[in-house]
């Protein structure tokens, strides 16, 4: 076990000055400086990082070789992959390949967050559902079941070819007569 020892004033104590202090008995502090994983462990590690912002930790990673193999554990970035994706409306399709450490997939849903442009995959990997606002003609209005008392939401589905369907008897995106 590695440890350094130190005086309180932060400077690398002498082994014969600490000798001589330990003999003469002097007040002075001997700050001991270990490894945090060495000391905790790998459980206490996980939880003391786990209360890190996703900066922090990825920050963490780079102290040691041994703290990058506790910093990038899944179980540790799970739960900021949750808080992190929580509410977003859309995810991308590269997220869910089987396999992927949860840290690559934060890091890829950070970039992915900064777009400024759709893709075609991010059309095709929805059912988009919507309805005409009050400011719609009211011809279009009359053809959306949201403002005929159904409540319900239109559906539409849009396809790689560049084509578009939508539910069976939607009157406004789907097939007229």
């Amino acid at each position: 076990m590695k440890t350094k020892k130190y005086k309180n004033i932060n400077r690398e104590r002498d082994p014969e000055e600490e000798e001589a202090a330990e003999t003469e008995g002097t007040d002075d502090e001997i700050i001991v400086l270990r490894d945090p994983l060495e000391l905790f462990g790998l459980d206490i590690m996980l939880n003391i990082l786990s209360n890190l912002d996703a900066r922090s930790g990825v920050l963490s990673l780079l102290v040691c070789h041994a703290w990058n193999g506790v910093a990038c554990s899944d179980r540790l970035w799970s739960s900021k992959c949750e808080e992190l994706w929580l509410g977003k409306a859309h995810m991308p399709r590269l997220l869910q390949v089987w396999g992927l450490l949860r840290l690559a997939a934060y890091s890829l849903s950070i970039v992915d967050g900064k777009r400024s442009r759709i893709m075609r995959d991010d059309l095709c990997d929805h059912v988009w559902e919507f309805h005409f606002n009050e400011a719609a003609p009211e011809y279009w209005r009359r053809l959306d079941p949201y403002w005929n008392g159904a409540g319900s939401l239109m559906r539409c589905y849009f396809h790689p070819d560049g084509s578009q369907t939508a539910d069976h008897g939607d009157q406004v995106w789907g097939s007229h007569d």
